[in-house]
């Protein structure tokens, strides 16, 4: 009401509408709270909004226009693209679900680390560190929506020391809440053992990867 309040950002936008409706609704409480703060404002400080994303088609921006647009001003949409030539896709199918694990395990075995496989369900990456680890694989960290802070920051901490210490990680096993923020620019292989939900989750976590500039190789494997 004092109108100290002059600007909302909002980072990783695509997560209100992928994330809101099932997973953490609270992101889809935010425009309320947004519109109320616009209308309890003083006239010449009302706050602006900025959303941004690396990705959205075209339903998310739909509907964080629709969301966020605040008083008489339609949210003003500024975007660019660029296309990354640094990966390299493979994609695999498997009519059998043993036969997806044995080519997944065969892909970790045999692809360039740090490297990180993505699945779409909490027990799912818990089954895969047990796989994982009873193939050999014993770098290997997990990080999934279920994590706690101190768990997340002990996992990032020991992949950044993969380079040689002998406690770091090598692998990372997470769903789509692994990567958020992600400052990790030499990541090399990224596996999908799972079928993601959305073009726009792919291409989140493939981008990952490579941001060295270095090549990399976004793997998708999945069941038929």
């Amino acid at each position: 009401e004092a109108g100290m309040l002059q600007q909302v950002v909002i980072d990783e936008a695509h997560l209100v509408d992928q994330w809101g409706t099932d997973f953490r609704p609270e992101f889809q409480t935010m425009p309320g709270l947004i519109r109320d703060a616009y209308d309890n404002a003083p006239q010449g400080r009302k706050p602006s909004v900025l959303l941004l994303s690396a990705t959205l088609a075209q339903r998310p921006v739909d509907l964080l226009t629709t969301l966020f647009s605040v008083g008489e001003a339609r949210a003003q949409l500024v975007w660019g693209s660029e296309i990354r030539t640094e990966p390299a896709y493979f994609i695999d199918s498997h009519a059998e679900e043993d036969s997806r694990v044995a080519a997944v395990l065969k892909a970790v075995s045999c692809l360039p680390r740090p490297l990180i496989l993505y699945v779409t369900k909490v027990e799912d990456a818990t089954a895969w560190v047990q796989r994982l680890n009873e193939a050999g694989f014993s770098r290997v960290g997990a990080v999934t929506g279920k994590s706690s802070d101190e768990q997340r920051r002990t996992v990032m901490e020991q992949w950044r020391s993969s380079g040689g210490d002998a406690t770091g990680y090598d692998i990372v096993v997470g769903t789509s809440a692994f990567g958020l923020g992600l400052d990790m620019p030499n990541v090399r292989t990224v596996i999908h053992a799972c079928l993601p939900e959305t073009i726009d989750r792919y291409y989140q976590e493939v981008g990952r990867s490579g941001r060295d500039g270095g090549d990399v190789l976004p793997q998708h494997r999945r069941a038929g």
